[in-house]
């Protein structure tokens, strides 16, 4: 039997670049609540930590919305692991973890996610794959 991927949710979120800078200023130290070591090592070697600090959060709460899962408080928004593409037209991949993982990932397995940023937000649109088999094959 083959495997191929199914869309089983979406998620769309829209972040304003100025108000993530601020939130990022004034939270810097308590950032590690609501982000992966990963992801901190991402705004560690950015020369735009704010904005990335945009593309994080929006990326968060797309995949987030994208479960249709009840709110698990910060705990759960960290749990919710975000690469970023590593190109201007790639897409940003996440991955879940702990108990967020454990409650979803017989249902979706893969998220891609897409961005969009203008002079004043970005944009992050997250789609949510399960690998389904083939009874066909």
């Amino acid at each position: 039997m083959s495997a191929y991927s199914v869309l089983c949710g979406i998620g769309v979120d829209m972040v304003s670049l100025s108000r993530a800078g601020d939130f990022y200023r004034r939270h810097r130290e308590s950032l590690k609540k609501i982000l992966c070591g990963s992801e901190l090592k991402q705004m560690e070697q950015s020369r735009s930590p704010e904005r990335l600090f945009g593309w994080l959060f929006a990326a968060k709460e797309a995949v987030f919305k994208s479960l249709d899962a009840e709110w698990l408080g910060i705990d759960g928004f960290r749990m919710i692991e975000v690469r970023l593409p590593s190109t201007p037209k790639g897409f940003g991949r996440a991955r879940l973890k702990g108990s967020m993982a454990e409650r979803v990932s017989s249902r979706m397995k893969v998220w891609r996610i897409y961005f969009l940023e203008t002079a004043h937000c970005v944009i992050a649109q997250a789609m949510a794959f399960a690998r389904v088999k083939d009874p066909e094959r």
